[in-house]
């Protein structure tokens, strides 16, 4: 994507005109994660951020070149699904398995057969077996069966696609097969077809008549997952956050800055810190109280962690002196290049779930932000969201429904769920960071960004600006 404004444009335009646009792209390779600074860029590499401005600005991605070509018919014409609710109808139970089987590895679940329709089928003699599909397979090539099932299906408020598979009668009853699913042709959902084994002149049938016909189950689920994940563009929202404190913490700063300037920066958009102060002379103890956490103030240091940089649950003055011999000579020993600007001594903080936020400029998208499961394993679960910066309240809100690491903040197995309002707060006024023409932010991140029952608070901060 070399100018992502103009695609950008291209796109919402030919979706105000009702020609929907597919893409499939290549480089999803992982090397761009090797140049990341932030746990947040190395997971949200260029090729997630390619997902979410596609699915921003209202493109189709597909993930196989054959989709590409056997997907248009299930989507000229339509707009996009109202929800992501498949129904498959079978003739061939081993067929609709192979289907199911790669819709569900692509998080799309099957709905089982409307009650109704079980009576109307039971009236015919076809009696259908609970499960997700509709499996006629019993009642053979018995086309007013089908034909009914497609249309209880097709007409049903909870499904958004019916996929049809049919089995070897494909083959030997090419019309008679598919003229069932050929009446759906221009209907508002879509009907596609996947036949098992191939059928070449049913697949021709079809493919004249507007329906469309897979080849493999693999293209099959991936075009209806395309489908199923499609959506209007999202429009143009005013700044929902005032940028000017922010602007001017950071007009002064270049490359990657230290812990109390970041910590400056995001509490400027907003979001609660940690109580803290630099710390010149650990022996004087900490001003704040106990208990703390010690972190070596160094613009030079991007994780602190991972250099021995950082000591928590301190307690006491003499355990404030020993954490800061410890942290020097961890830094002698690990980055004895690295100058230290004193310590940042940091009030604990506790709360029912760590949170990764993080925001990046990509060159091949623009900016995007990050939420996640927080923690030193952030990078090794990969379980994020990630969006187009800046979002609003209702896709903040969005991005915390997808992360399976964020159970405990939605509340689980009846525990008492965390400040969800709170949390989306903070992703929408982090992600205003994309507005902030100058100096420009290249990677920021809060790891962890604590969720408490009531509020957030940020623990850690990284920040790097263009020079």
């Amino acid at each position: 994507v070399r100018d992502p404004v103009a695609l950008a444009r291209m796109a919402r335009r030919a979706f105000s005109v009702g020609k929907p646009v597919i893409v499939y792209k290549l480089g999803r390779s992982e090397a761009g994660r090797t140049l990341a600074v932030s746990h947040s860029a190395a997971i949200a590499g260029p090729d997630a951020a390619a997902t979410a401005y596609f699915r921003q600005h209202g493109m189709l991605r597909v993930d196989m070149l054959e989709t590409l070509l056997e997907l248009p018919p299930m989507v000229i014409g339509r707009r996009p699904p109202l929800g992501r609710r498949a129904a498959v109808l079978t003739t061939t139970g081993g067929g609709s398995a192979m289907v199911v089987d790669r819709l569900g590895m692509l998080g799309i679940d099957t709905l089982p057969a409307p009650q109704r329709l079980v009576e109307n089928l039971a009236e015919l003699g076809v009696n259908v077996a609970e499960g997700p599909v509709v499996d006629l397979t019993m009642a053979g090539a018995n086309r007013y069966a089908y034909s009914a099932a497609l249309e209880e299906l097709v007409n049903a408020e909870d499904c958004d696609a019916v996929v049809a598979v049919v089995g070897s009668s494909a083959q030997f009853h090419p019309q008679t097969a598919v003229e069932p699913i050929i009446a759906y042709a221009g209907s508002p959902k879509p009907v596609a077809a996947f036949l098992v084994p191939q059928a070449d002149q049913s697949l021709d049938f079809l493919g004249k008549a507007g329906i469309a016909a897979f080849r493999t189950p693999e293209a099959c689920a991936d075009g209806v997952r395309a489908y199923l994940d499609w959506r209007a563009p999202r429009p143009e929202f005013p700044p929902q956050t005032d940028i000017t404190k922010v602007t001017g913490e950071l007009c002064n700063l270049r490359g990657q800055v230290d812990l109390k300037s970041a910590s400056a920066a995001f509490a400027a958009l907003g979001i609660p810190q940690a109580e803290a102060c630099v710390l010149d002379d650990p022996t004087s103890g900490s001003p704040i109280g106990y208990p703390v956490a010690l972190k070596a103030l160094s613009p030079s240091l991007a994780h602190l962690t991972d250099a021995g940089a950082v000591v928590l649950d301190i307690t006491d003055r003499e355990a404030l002196q020993a954490a800061a011999e410890n942290i020097r000579t961890a830094i002698a020993s690990t980055h004895p290049q690295v100058r230290l600007d004193g310590f940042f001594v940091q009030r604990m903080e506790t709360g029912i779930a760590e949170v990764l936020l993080g925001y990046r400029h990509n060159p091949e998208t623009g900016p995007v932000v990050v939420l996640g499961a927080g923690g030193i394993l952030a990078e090794v679960y990969s379980d994020v969201a990630t969006r187009l910066a800046p979002v609003d309240l209702a896709t903040a809100q969005e991005m915390i429904e997808e992360v399976a690491g964020l159970a405990p903040v939605r509340g689980y197995r009846s525990q008492p769920p965390g400040d969800r309002d709170a949390l989306a707060a903070a992703v929408q006024a982090f992600s205003e960071l994309a507005r902030i023409a100058r100096p420009r932010v290249l990677e920021a991140e809060i790891n962890p960004l604590l969720v408490k029952h009531d509020g957030v608070v940020a623990v850690d901060a990284l920040l790097v600006v263009a020079e």
